[in-house]
């Protein structure tokens, strides 16, 4: 189908103003589901050249327009929809937008005017699937390892007068004996490898953890009376169960965040530069052991530093224990793996690659320097790896799948 500049326009801003008609939502949907890159360069140049002028760019509401398109009226008939695709909102440069029904798109970032080389997409030899399961390990107190995917439904073990307990969903409980004392000094760790399922886990106080591929958390079976402290490496989301007397602590090496109850998110890999402390819901102090520099003072004035978080607030770890707050964090990429998809915002090749050398279980190999390319967009995290290669092979990134490793060339 074909539109005019001036009537995709329109129907863009009319949607962002929640004022389309059905058959609009339905002829933007699909004109933007179907339409090639070519054609929409025009327009997200002139996104570019508004932005660079100052001009407010709206914000387009795909969520609600695909709700609005499966509103459907009882008796008619409508084709099932891809998964949703989300518009990247505010592109500062955009040079070509590739879509994959069912999968998601990317953005690609280059400077204006500058012609892609010519595409060279490899053909793919082998593939590796999305995580179908979890492959999560929990080390017991007295060293012994249950794989949580081979393990039945049920109780897998009693400790410290505490049951642990796999659920029907996959979930795994530590649920208190009622009655029973607990002596406050067994401790378990959950490790979540590379090429796993995200897993969730309730410990017992109530607390939910949601921990991210490549990443572990270690907490005692049963908490003290004075406080809740766990060990993380990796990502993990929390929503802590609040209890006044026993605030709950979540150290990764010299930082340490301290709660009473709330949601928050931290991104703490060792390959990552960064540590994140990501604040959803409530009230955080996030603090490092180390001593730095106050600032504008000499270096024999140092001092602990210590931030306090409000809701969409994040506190950044970076290197030389320089602890940072930044005040407008994008929590649609902070959330993104919790929610079953990677996001992406002008984010570099580097770091698209950790995320799905972590996913997949995969080696990167950089045959020579790191692209510098940016994307931003959202690709479902149950796609296959060949469908996002095919993706960043048509968006100019040259990469093949040998076994375990994907080459970058």
């Amino acid at each position: 189908m074909s539109i005019t500049p001036d009537r995709l326009q329109y129907l863009l801003e009319r949607n962002a103003a929640k004022a389309c008609s059905l058959e609009e939502l339905k002829e933007l949907y699909e004109y933007m589901s179907v339409t090639d890159e070519g054609t929409l360069h025009p327009f997200l140049y002139q996104q570019y050249n508004n932005i660079e002028q100052g001009v407010a760019v709206k914000d387009v509401d795909w969520e609600y327009m695909l709700g609005q398109i499966l509103q459907t009226p009882q008796g008619a008939t409508i084709q099932k929809a891809p998964q949703k695709i989300i518009w990247w909102k505010g592109a500062a440069v955009a040079a070509m937008v590739m879509l994959v029904a069912g999968i998601g798109y990317l953005v690609v970032f280059n400077k204006p005017g500058k012609q892609a080389d010519q595409v060279n997409t490899h053909e793919q030899i082998n593939d590796v699937k999305a995580p179908l399961n979890n492959k999560a390990t929990i080390v017991l107190a007295n060293g012994q390892q249950v794989l949580l995917d081979s393990a039945g439904n049920g109780q897998l073990a009693i400790q410290d007068n505490v049951k642990l307990v796999k659920l029907d969903n996959g979930k795994i409980a530590y649920e208190p004996i009622a009655g029973e004392t607990a002596t406050n000094n067994q401790f378990n760790t959950l490790q979540n490898p590379r090429g796993s399922k995200v897993i969730d886990l309730l410990l017992a106080d109530g607390s939910h953890v949601w921990l991210n591929t490549g990443s572990s958390v270690t907490y005692p079976v049963a908490f003290g009376k004075n406080e809740r402290k766990v060990l993380v490496t990796g990502e993990a989301y929390f929503e802590v169960a609040h209890d006044a007397s026993r605030p709950f602590i979540v150290q990764k090496a010299d930082l340490e965040i301290t709660v009473l109850g709330t949601h928050f998110n931290v991104n703490a890999y060792d390959d990552e530069k960064d540590t994140k402390v990501t604040l959803l819901e409530g009230k955080v102090k996030v603090a490092t052991s180390k001593w730095q520099v106050a600032s504008g003072k000499s270096a024999s004035d140092y001092k602990k530093h210590e931030v306090i978080l409000q809701p969409g607030e994040q506190a950044v770890l970076g290197a030389h224990s320089l602890l940072a707050t930044n005040h407008s964090p994008d929590l649609d990429q902070v959330m993104a793996w919790k929610n079953g998809y990677f996001h992406f915002g002008n984010t570099g090749v580097a770091e698209l690659m950790k995320q799905l050398a972590r996913w997949y279980d995969i080696d990167i190999v950089y045959k020579s320097e790191v692209p510098q390319r940016a994307f931003g967009g959202e690709i479902s995290r149950s796609a296959n790896l060949s469908d996002v290669l095919k993706i960043l092979n048509e968006s100019n990134i040259k990469c093949r799948l040998e076994g375990k490793k994907l080459i970058v060339d």
